[in-house]
């Protein structure tokens, strides 16, 4: 048992080890991460895909290419039903809440300076003038402009990111139109550059993180899309303001785990609150029953056993990879550190068989 103390340490070991790695390359590799992400949306719209069109592969008798044309018809089928039937209407609850914005700014405001002047009337008159609300207030007026401008930097930012998802289309039907050379081109590699035993290593080691991601990210997408899909009607029926973009908000940040939930609920409840605090409560209230659900029946449902991880392991991956790569790193830290964490369990089962089985030979 020469190898406990390493075992139970080697853990720590290899996160310090890595983490060392990344906070001495963080700009490096954040430079990386911007030049290729065009590449990145590519290979991750290949992956989503190719199930669609292998499922018309196994259906029919086309050519490859053939299927691949179909499946990104009827891909770009639904983004134009979304941008024609969706975008709109979205577009239309945006510009009425920043059209609204000064105004429920003063509204706030307002009401903030009367309850500036009933707290000067009273015991506490003496801290509130220490204090000075009003110069918060008016403050907290001014950075309207400033969130404002905010907005509009956002709207830039998107269309950078379509410009890059567009592009990333077109390297995607490429690399589904070279699937089958790509994976020649790799299994030849592992061929030549490892032995028999560790090239069904490494074969077995892709196969898993197939899984491993594609499940993740194909049922955390179709989770996400029942949750915003219920939040909708959900918002309908309470009567809430702008239902449309509030479900948008809710299903989208839904799809990073754990801390998702909580990023896309507190501003749809402060954006109901502006309007109606009443309506605000019972908007928060059906949240947080909305979460319960996921969390507790449909996530677990589609999910399955697709992670496998404890909590601790789901938080730590959203920690780390949203440190380094922001919301895609809090996306895709879970499945990664999901395959760490399998792949170290498995070392450790063949070390422990290994150790086993010299302790039982013959003197």
């Amino acid at each position: 048992m020469q190898y406990k103390k390493f075992y139970e340490y080697a853990p720590l070991l290899i996160l310090g080890a890595v983490l060392f790695f990344f906070a001495n390359n963080m700009n490096y590799l954040r430079e990386i991460f911007r030049i290729t992400q065009p590449v990145l949306w590519g290979v991750a719209i290949s992956y989503i895909m190719n199930p669609v069109c292998t499922f018309f592969m196994q259906k029919t008798n086309w050519r490859w290419s053939l299927n691949i044309l179909v499946g990104y018809l009827l891909f770009f089928i639904i983004i134009a039903g979304f941008i024609f039937l969706v975008i709109p209407i979205i577009g239309e609850n945006l510009a009425d809440l920043i059209k609204s914005l000064p105004s429920i700014a003063r509204a706030i405001r307002d009401m903030l300076i009367e309850i500036e002047k009933d707290l000067s009337a009273g015991p506490l008159a003496p801290l509130v003038k220490q204090l000075n609300l009003g110069s918060y207030i008016e403050l907290g007026f001014s950075k309207i402009g400033g969130l404002l401008n905010g907005i509009s930097k956002l709207v830039l930012v998107f269309f950078k990111g379509l410009s890059q998802f567009i592009l990333g289309l077109i390297i995607s039907i490429y690399m589904l139109l070279n699937k089958e050379s790509i994976k020649q081109k790799v299994f030849r590699f592992l061929r030549v550059r490892f032995t028999d035993e560790r090239e069904r290593a490494v074969g077995d080691f892709i196969r898993k993180a197939d899984r491993t991601f594609g499940g993740f990210l194909s049922g955390k997408l179709l989770d996400s899309l029942i949750i915003g899909i219920i939040a909708f009607f959900g918002f309908l029926v309470l009567k809430a303001p702008y239902p449309l973009l509030l479900a948008l908000i809710v299903g989208v940040t839904n799809i990073i785990p754990y801390f998702g939930p909580l990023i896309g609920g507190v501003p749809v409840v402060f954006i109901v609150m502006f309007v109606d605090v009443k309506l605000a409560v019972y908007v928060a209230i059906f949240i947080f029953a909305l979460q319960q659900l996921d969390g507790y029946y449909i996530g677990p449902k589609i999910l399955g056993e697709s992670i496998g991880v404890s909590p601790f392991w789901v938080i730590l991956g959203v920690v780390i990879g949203g440190g380094f790569y922001g919301v895609v790193g809090m996306v895709l830290g879970v499945p990664t550190l999901a395959l760490i964490n399998s792949e170290f369990d498995d070392y450790l089962e063949r070390r422990e068989k290994l150790i086993v089985s010299k302790e039982n030979e013959p003197g």
